[in-house]
């Protein structure tokens, strides 16, 4: 997941002022479909506008959108800190989120992963926070990531249970030790322990 945000600043300040408008909106994800694979939604806000992008190809949906704001500064956010810079100003730009949502999912620029992360920022946006709201929308992104694990992984279900069947414990975690680093392995045993109480 990545976002992709142009303040309303030097040269971005026509750009910013072009995405306040629907057709122009409309035109830049219909313009972008054609170019980058992927899902995408914009949030024009006062002051900024953000692109919000899941895919494979990043640095040519950045490219894009550079270009489509001549070349203006571009602060991009990644993975959970994405979600996190959405979720935290969730509630200023309820709307905005609203519109996003609908936009893409009418020019059919969405998916289950834009689709599901917007939604997040709407309903997180609804909520009254008694705790700490950064550490809430820590919390939020986390649980919305697993979402959006759990559906991409869904497909492989089957396949990975077959392998698995056939795979002893000692063969399990030997690939868990190769293939995470020490703290995601770390993780993964805590989690197997937690399954027999200890």
């Amino acid at each position: 997941m990545y976002c992709f945000r142009i303040a309303k600043a030097g040269n971005g300040e026509r750009f910013v002022t072009s995405t306040a408008d629907t057709e122009s909106r409309k035109a830049l994800l219909k313009g972008i479909k054609k170019q980058v694979s992927g899902q995408f939604a914009i949030i024009a806000a006062d002051g900024y506008a953000e692109m919000y992008y899941f895919g494979d190809e990043p640095e040519n949906a950045e490219k894009y959108l550079s270009d489509a704001a001549d070349n203006a500064e571009i602060e991009q956010y990644s993975g959970k800190s994405a979600l996190v810079h959405l979720l935290g100003n969730s509630s200023e730009i309820a709307s905005e989120i609203e519109t996003a949502f609908n936009e893409s999912k009418a020019l059919d620029v969405s998916g289950f992963d834009v689709n599901t992360v917007l939604q997040a920022a709407m309903g997180f946006s609804k909520r009254d926070f008694a705790e700490n709201r950064t550490q809430a929308a820590s919390d939020e992104a986390d649980e919305t990531l697993k979402k959006l694990a759990m559906h991409s992984f869904r497909p492989f279900t089957e396949r990975v249970r077959e392998e698995l069947s056939a795979m002893s414990l000692e063969a399990l975690i030997k690939r868990f030790r190769e293939d995470m680093d020490a703290e995601q392995f770390c993780a993964v045993l805590e989690s197997m322990k937690k399954l027999i109480g200890k």
